[in-house]
């Protein structure tokens, strides 16, 4: 895994394929996207990911909704990523995602989690979308 900045982006990339297999089914990814690579998270909210066709797509962490995907052009194969101490294993995290209502400039509605908590959040929010949309 590498992470930091790449322009404006804070990138938290998966670099080997048994760590994106992994977290991939931590995220529960394949329950919503099935044929989909997990390849990273780009500034905490999006997941970067590639498709059955070798496609590169961003994708907010919450709804995992294909239809919600937009194209992404990933950095060179070994980019160079500004290290970035403040962020070094956190995770920005709305208290109530934005699908919900929440507000991405309110402070009181944003906090910093670790990245062992950041699937089991997403999962469980996640859960949630869909029975709300049943």
């Amino acid at each position: 895994m590498i992470e930091g900045w790449f322009n404006d982006d804070y990138l938290i990339l998966f670099n080997r394929m048994e760590e994106s297999r992994s977290l991939a089914t931590e995220y529960g990814l394949d329950a919503y996207l099935p044929r989909h690579r997990l390849l990273g998270i780009k500034s905490w909210d999006d997941f970067i990911i590639s498709d059955e066709h070798g496609e590169i797509w961003t994708l907010p962490t919450i709804p995992l909704d294909a239809s919600n995907r937009q194209s992404f052009d990933l950095p060179p194969s070994t980019p160079e990523l500004e290290a970035d101490r403040q962020y070094a294993g956190k995770i920005k995290w709305y208290l109530t995602p934005l699908v919900f209502g929440g507000s991405p400039t309110d402070e009181s509605n944003m906090t910093w989690i670790s990245r062992a908590d950041h699937p089991k959040l997403v999962n469980w929010w996640n859960k949630k979308y869909r029975e709300l949309q049943k």
